[in-house]
């Protein structure tokens, strides 16, 4: 089954998949819409808000050396709306 996402969760979710193929995520899903995620492979699941939240989980994850290497080009303010409307 495929959640309805909001634009904003769905570029959220991308960004969870393409952080997940770097290896700085275990795993990365939807659920309920939500935005879910996984650290490391023994971490619990946390649900992921904003780029913030997402941005915070991944500086756990690596160095400061390194983390210019992995600095994604999101420049766009986080959208706060955190409903998610699938009336439309």
């Amino acid at each position: 089954m495929n959640d309805n996402l909001t634009l904003t969760r769905s570029k959220l979710f991308y960004d969870c998949r393409k952080w997940r193929k770097t290896g700085l995520l275990h795993s990365a899903w939807t659920q309920q819409g939500n935005v879910m995620v996984k650290v490391r492979d023994t971490s619990s699941p946390v649900p992921v808000y904003s780029h913030n939240t997402l941005k915070s989980l991944i500086n756990t994850r690596i160095t400061p050396a390194e983390e210019d290497e992995y600095k994604t080009s999101d420049t766009e303010p986080d959208d706060q709306d955190v409903s998610d409307d699938s009336s439309n």
